[in-house]
């Protein structure tokens, strides 16, 4: 499986360190790292190797939106390009590889996004299914502090769609300072699942055939609100969940640009654990 994306450049391993640096800029991203390899193994091993520096980048908007979804997603920053040199220096066609990785170009930093998100959906789901470790997997409410003040309690647990796709369930209940609070439910898919179309409310349909709707909340996790990631929708069940029985299970459908719609099933367990993290204080 490939795992990078790359390109042969004609230019200087030093000229192709600044275009990289440049590229990352135009695009919002800062180097915060540089790691040089072939110093670290002449130093450390005296082993010679060719020119290779490994640059970590990040992206403060992409980094806030992955942090919102999951705290624990600082564990896959920053992206990491490497530049390194194949070939004799005077190889006017492999001067210089750039391995981009995630992050350069406007549809690089698309994919470091959908990159970080699916592997946080892919621990949350392997978790969820007792995958890594079955004691701590089992569906627990979380507490998270946000800022002084701010706390916010929420569930995890993976939901899947008709066609077998899966998809993130998180509902919280976020508490200010201030004592306001809100209650929502945020539904992550992998990229290409599905485009939700944020205009409308997600319904949500009890096996007796009542039915609710929930307005689309989306525009408060995403920086351009105009454009919000079309796999990631979020909304508000403040005054939904108490009309919720957590004896009948539940179907959600999550409104797509095609009009088809996306279904989901919730059980009646997990409705109950939504109503706990809706009652804390």
């Amino acid at each position: 499986m490939t795992y990078y994306f790359s390109k042969v450049v004609d230019a200087s391993f030093e000229e192709a360190i600044a275009q990289v640096t440049e590229s990352l800029q135009q695009e919002g991203f800062g180097v915060l790292t540089e790691i040089d390899a072939q110093a670290a193994f002449k130093k450390k091993l005296n082993a010679e190797f060719r020119p290779y520096k490994i640059l970590g980048a990040c992206h403060p908007q992409i980094s806030y939106e992955m942090l919102q979804l999951d705290d624990k997603a600082g564990v896959l920053y920053p992206c990491n390009v490497v530049v390194q040199r194949h070939g004799p220096p005077s190889h006017p066609l492999a001067a210089c590889r750039l391995v981009r990785g995630q992050c350069m170009g406007t549809v690089m930093r698309k994919f470091c996004f959908w990159l970080l998100l699916g592997a946080v959906l892919w621990l949350e789901i392997g978790l969820g299914l007792g995958l890594f470790n079955p004691a701590s997997a089992a569906a627990a409410i979380r507490q998270l502090e946000e800022a002084p003040g701010q706390v916010v309690y929420q569930s995890r647990q993976p939901l899947q769609d008709r066609q077998g796709h899966s998809w993130q369930a998180i509902a919280f209940k976020r508490i200010r300072p201030d004592g306001s609070t809100s209650v929502a439910l945020r539904l992550v898919g992998f990229p290409g699942v599905a485009n939700l179309d944020h205009d409308q409310p997600l319904i949500l349909t009890n096996s007796l055939g009542k039915t609710l709707t929930a307005a689309d909340d989306s525009g408060k996790i995403f920086t351009d609100a105009a454009a919000p990631e079309p796999n990631v929708g979020q909304y508000d069940l403040q005054d939904l969940l108490p009309q919720l029985q957590t004896e009948i299970p539940l179907q959600l459908t999550l409104p797509t640009a095609d009009g088809r719609g996306v279904s989901l099933t919730v059980p009646s367990a997990l409705i109950a654990e939504w109503k706990t993290v809706a009652g804390y204080e």
